[in-house]
């Protein structure tokens, strides 16, 4: 009996807290999913204004559509090993693309008036904030469930119900390119 109550008690324990972690990352992809749906509409307003600056713009759009194309494996049940990393790698080249597409964008003193451009710069900017408030709920959700998991007793029958692994974090390169809009400031 006490036993059994053990590893029920044991099983639930970890099936609430993988559940938790899971529904963090699936709130990453919802994040990441925004701001990927705002990058071609801040290319198509500056595109009005830069239009010489096609190269620019292209890596832009090529880094987005690259990341975009990496969420659905990083999410929950898609069980592609290495996916979050591939993940990260993405979603820092579209941080570094849009960090150039900002140093170009200094040249355009006429974007800075331009009211599309303040309205996607602010949406942007809520949405990196929300993509780190996200990422870190996540790291902290799989932390627990990793020393959960690994700590006594449930060690001693984690494998054995079902729960082999750890949850990987999700780490951005550049961490300090990603907590600060990645498109111009607005005076």
């Amino acid at each position: 009996g006490l036993i059994v109550a053990f590893i029920l008690l044991t099983y639930n324990r970890l099936a609430l807290m993988r559940n938790e972690a899971q529904n963090s990352l699936s709130q990453i992809g919802i994040q990441l999913r925004r701001r990927h749906e705002l990058i071609p509409d801040l290319v198509a307003v500056v595109r009005r204004f830069m239009g010489h600056e096609h190269e620019t713009l292209r890596l832009v759009i090529s880094a987005r559509n690259t990341a975009a194309s990496c969420i659905e494996h990083a999410q929950p049940g898609a069980g592609s090993k290495g996916a979050l990393s591939k993940l990260a790698a993405a979603e820092t080249s579209l941080t570094q693309s849009l960090g150039r597409l900002q140093i170009v964008l200094e040249d355009y003193p006429e974007l800075k008036t331009d009211l599309q451009v303040a309205n996607l710069t602010t949406e942007i900017r809520s949405t990196e904030n929300r993509i780190a408030f996200a990422r870190q709920n996540y790291n902290d959700r799989a932390t627990d469930f990793n020393t959960a998991r690994t700590t006594f007793p449930a060690i001693m029958i984690a494998r054995m119900i079902g729960f082999e692994s750890d949850f990987s974090l999700l780490e951005f390169k550049d961490q300090h390119m990603i907590r600060r809009a990645p498109v111009l400031q607005l005076a």
